[in-house]
């Protein structure tokens, strides 16, 4: 009944453990233009102990009695270990003991390990209808980013040519009164022809290993296919070049050469995902660019030849005129594509080879997307493979990482509610019992039940310092009194020993809402108050939000489910047109996950309706009897759980909705004159950190994946509270109002602790460590009213 000894730590080892990671530095891996930075190794300061450094669950695995370091999980930290000089290859690289994916791997080996690590193994189909895109595809594109060759060159010429589509676009959008130069269309027809050119090199080359005459056939039809807008955005290119062109017709031609070569971009996009063979996978670009007049096919031969003579076309408006980055792209996803500048088709061919994507495949990985999106920006681009999705490709993953993050929080929950596999479950009713009794929560201490350590673990709790601010009575060796005296030598058990320090803190803990509140959402152990199912349901409107939508995404999802159906790959009954079963199934996949981590089938698409349970799945039991309890039958209220995410949502209030907004904002095409607005450059100054979020609500508790792009987001927050909340800064005199009932609190505990405040901490330990953790934002808290 004991549980591991890991119940008995508290704060300190974990302030201990985030101290040493604080100090270790990260190299910088690959540079702006790509290339490999000389920096591959961490930089481990003398003193930094690697063990305590190490955070469980990702990067040190087996039962938590092991754990050295900080016992804090649901970071969006990264997994460094991959980068220590000798160390890291014994560590992380033991694939049998560790999932972690940064050695040669296959696309099954890292579908097993996404598959792991978001839990959504039983319901990849409920996946696809609520994510827009399937989880396969996300491993497809990391295994051949660490593969190279002729397809990562075309990844590569897929991604930037996403970039200059998406920059000029939005030029062209904003009414910019621009040249030809300045707009960016030279330089988005050159990125489309170095794509093209791209994809007939990969296709050609997987042609050789097949001698089914009907794969050639499919790839003429594909050439065909993109002919066909190639041709219309060459013409729109030169005829924009006359030189007597009326503005409004100039700029209608350049509109027509974006969006031609948008259209070949994300059929290209879609195909350097998918998972089929290349005489297969070419049918994609066919329908995806399909027209009224079925064009003839196009034997390879004839359409090198034209291509040529189309990247010929490009170059002649522009000869003898510089064609450099245009201004107007500055503070867009674009990042180093001075490639675009060269008017030689080989060159630029040349230099796709130069990026280093098995380093971004090691970045990607281990979870560092940030630095990816700042050395690499244009990975970022719209991806027609991830439709809705900010980030393309990298967005998918910054998504997959925030249900993993979920997941992993949920996995501490659940060993949070038990003391003993079909023991009592730790919820208000159980609370309620043992934390009136004295006798009990000695025992519980004595013990170290999971209601021992639940109390032991709010000691520092935001009710609990309300409490001593309010005159209660806590013993001299409890965690506040020994605090106030600017020590840390305290002993919460001794504490308890005192039958008026007993008396103050169970009637603080019996004064919580959950205890009284006529709800069936009762476990104790709660994350930002969210219980175990809640959790894993939250993150569906934030990681998929599926608003939004523009006309192409219907005709995407029928596009896809089309070339299932022909490949034979298996129905996909929920792309229907209710998503409520989709939501409801995928958290009860994960629900699953957490007892049944794996049942052997990693490479299943499973069409099944329902996730099936059994007998040991506990979490999924429970979330089913109370579903049918409370909801009805699964099969006929199959929205209720994305409904209860919305009202979780709307009651966390302001937090993260500018954010959510601009991520809205950058993630969609709107055509017409709608409402719609869309706009990149707000979103990409905030990931930059060129601009901070309105307001001093902190955001990084949101489930919203950009923030894997800016892990450090409120950091300037933390750094305000950790200054003592000053009212005379920038940031309080914008928000008054919030700031003052902040630095009331603040100012309050400043008083009440002198000392503590007075102790030699560094500043950069008080506010990445210290703030986060007293403000509720790391590791497994039910503590985060005073953040709001």
């Amino acid at each position: 009944m004991t549980p591991d000894r890991a119940l008995h730590r508290d704060d300190r080892e974990d302030i201990e453990g985030l101290a040493h990671r604080a100090r270790i530095i990260l190299p910088d891996v690959i540079l702006p233009d790509g290339t490999a930075s000389p920096h591959q190794v961490t930089v481990v300061p003398p003193g930094v102990s690697l063990a305590k450094a190490f955070l469980p669950r990702r990067e040190i695995d087996g039962p938590v009695s092991t754990w050295t370091g900080a016992a804090i999980v649901g970071t969006r930290e990264p997994d460094f270990a991959a980068y220590v000089a000798g160390y890291g290859s014994a560590i992380v690289m033991d694939d049998a003991a560790h999932r972690h994916i940064t050695r040669s791997q296959s696309a099954a080996d890292i579908l097993r390990w996404l598959y792991d690590i978001t839990g959504i193994r039983y319901a990849p189909a409920a996946f696809w209808k609520v994510a827009g895109w399937e989880i396969n595809w996300a491993a497809n594109w990391l295994e051949r980013l660490y593969a190279g060759g002729p397809m990562v060159e075309l990844i590569v010429a897929e991604r930037q040519a996403a970039a200059a589509v998406r920059a000029a676009w939005m030029i062209q959008r904003q009414g910019n009164r621009s040249s030809l130069a300045d707009s960016g269309v030279v330089q988005v027809a050159r990125a489309t022809i170095d794509i093209i050119r791209a994809f007939h090199r990969v296709v050609e080359e997987g042609l050789r290993e097949t001698t089914d005459p009907k794969h050639r056939e499919n790839a003429r039809m594909a050439n065909a296919a993109i002919a066909q807008p190639l041709r219309s955005c060459v013409a729109a290119l030169e005829a924009a070049a006359q030189p007597r062109q009326l503005h409004h017709d100039r700029q209608r031609k350049i509109a027509s050469v974006i969006e031609h070569a948008r259209r070949i971009v994300e059929a290209i996009g879609l195909f350097t995902v998918v998972a089929e063979t290349i005489g297969l996978r070419v049918i994609r670009i066919a329908e995806a660019l399909s027209v009224r007049v079925r064009a003839k096919p196009l034997a390879p031969a004839m359409f090198a030849a034209e291509l040529q003579e189309l990247a010929d076309r490009v170059e002649r408006p522009m000869a003898g005129t510089p064609t450099d980055a245009p201004p107007s792209w500055s503070g867009l996803l674009t990042g180093d594509l001075s490639r675009l500048q060269n008017p030689d088709p080989q060159a630029r061919i040349d230099l796709l080879a130069r990026v280093r994507t098995d380093l971004v495949y090691k970045l990607v990985v281990t979870r560092r997307l940030d630095r990816v999106f700042e050395a690499l920006p244009w990975m970022a681009a719209p991806c027609g493979a991830f439709p809705l999705t900010f980030g393309g490709p990298l967005g998918a993953m910054a998504s997959l990482f925030e249900v993993a993050r979920v997941r992993e929080i949920g996995l501490e929950l659940k060993r949070r509610l038990f003391d003993a596999p079909g023991g009592p479950r730790l919820d208000a009713r159980r609370g309620r019992r043992e934390f009136a009794d004295p006798v009990k929560v000695s025992r519980a201490l004595r013990l170290g039940t999971r209601a021992g350590f639940l109390l032991g673990s709010s000691a520092l709790s935001h009710h609990m310092v309300q409490a001593l601010l309010a005159g209660g009575h806590f013993d001299p060796t409890h965690p506040l009194p020994t605090l106030v005296a600017g020590r840390l030598n305290y002993d919460f058990a001794t504490a308890m020993q005192d039958p008026a320090t007993m008396t103050t803190v169970s009637e603080t803990e019996l004064a919580k809402p959950i205890y009284t509140a006529a709800t069936y959402h009762r476990d104790l152990p709660v994350y930002m108050g969210l219980m175990l199912s809640d959790l894993l349901a939250a993150p569906l409107v934030d990681t998929f939000p599926g608003g939004a939508r523009d006309p192409g995404i219907s005709r995407f999802a029928a596009l896809a489910d089309a070339r299932r159906r022909k490949l034979g790959i298996g129905s996909v009954p929920l792309s229907v047109a209710d998503a409520g079963p989709a939501n409801r199934e995928l958290v009860r996949s994960m629900l699953k996950s957490l007892d049944t981590p794996t049942d052997g089938r990693d490479d299943a698409w499973r069409t099944a309706g329902i996730v099936m349970g059994n007998a040991d799945d506990v979490e999924l039991g429970h979330f089913d009897a109370r579903h049918a309890r409370h909801v009805g039958k699964r099969d006929d209220h199959g929205g209720a759980v994305r409904r209860r995410a919305f009202k979780i949502h709307r009651a966390r209030g302001p937090a993260g909705r500018s954010l959510e907004r601009l991520v809205d904002q950058a993630r969609i095409w709107p055509g017409g004159k709608g409402k719609a607005v869309s706009h990149d450059r707000p979103l990409v100054a905030v990931l930059t950190g060129q601009k901070v979020l309105p307001g001093l609500t902190p955001v990084a508790q949101t489930f919203i994946p950009a923030l894997w792009f800016r892990p450090g987001i409120d950091r300037h927050i933390h750094a305000w509270i950790a200054a003592g909340s000053p009212m005379w800064t920038p940031l309080a005199l914008g928000n008054v109002v919030h700031a003052g009932l902040i630095a009331r609190e603040v100012q309050a505990v400043g008083t009440a602790m002198p000392r503590l405040f007075g102790m030699p901490i560094p500043a950069g330990l008080q506010s990445r460590i210290l703030v986060p953790m007293w403000t509720g934002l790391a590791g497994i808290t039910a503590d985060h009213a005073h953040v709001r």
